[in-house]
């Protein structure tokens, strides 16, 4: 009955959920009646971000810094790519159409997350983060919205019209998936997530600064403490 709340908005504290902290209650849902949709790995071919906001590019382009995650354990960098002479950052125009499409060609299974960067010659900010268990993805492409994403939902950079695509294809039969160990780690991912509150975006100093993954946490936790943070302090009164 608590996730239920929390998942439909009628909960206070589901108002301070990110995008990908509201989509693992969905999934811990939707496991107490059902099971995985998919088993299998899935082929991230590329993704494709659609009207982009110019307002925070330099100069008419942008280069993006792509990082992926599986389970914890970076698998996917582009700058990897660009160091050893294989491809350049990709250079994001702003022409009318105002797309810009990055090649992946990574197979993934079980928590992934992406992480997509703006790079200068003297800053890196994180502008989105999209976080998802290959479990609970049937469809190809992935389409994604604003308000799907995390950072670009309280920015108000990004507009209503600007999407993120993920293409990918069926990787077959992962040699990860053995069903409990997935499940379990997939319950304990789910709890911590649910004992957590959301990131302000509105707050520029958590993308802008260069922070690094440490340091944004100890301000998230400066800002928005958890609720045992808040009954010590009450109790303290």
């Amino acid at each position: 009955d608590y996730i239920q709340r929390s998942i439909t908005g009628t909960d206070a504290f589901s108002k301070t959920l990110m995008p990908t902290q509201a989509r693992y209650l969905r999934y811990l849902h939707h496991l107490f009646q059902h099971a995985f949709l998919n088993t299998n790995s899935c082929n991230i071919q590329y993704i494709s971000l659609g009207y982009f906001p110019a307002s925070i590019t330099v100069d008419g382009t942008i280069r993006l810094r792509i990082q992926m995650y599986q389970n914890g354990s970076i698998i996917f960098d582009n700058l990897e790519l660009v160091n050893r002479n294989i491809q350049q950052l990709p250079t994001y125009y702003n022409t009318s159409r105002q797309v810009c499409s990055v090649p992946i060609n990574t197979c993934v299974y079980g928590d992934i997350l992406l992480r997509v960067y703006m790079v200068t010659d003297s800053i890196k900010q994180i502008i989105l983060q999209y976080g998802f268990h290959t479990g609970f993805v049937e469809t190809s492409p992935i389409l994604l919205l604003r308000r799907d994403l995390d950072f670009t939902s309280l920015h108000p950079a990004f507009s209503d019209d600007f999407h993120l695509d993920i293409v990918w294809e069926d990787g077959g039969e992962s040699s990860h998936a053995d069903t409990l160990d997935t499940l379990q780690n997939f319950l304990c991912k789910t709890d911590s997530l649910s004992s957590s509150v959301s990131t302000d975006v509105s707050d520029t100093r958590l993308v802008s600064t260069g922070a690094s993954d440490k340091e944004l946490v100890s301000i998230q936790q400066q800002q928005h403490p958890s609720q045992h943070q808040l009954s010590q302090q009450q109790q303290q009164q």
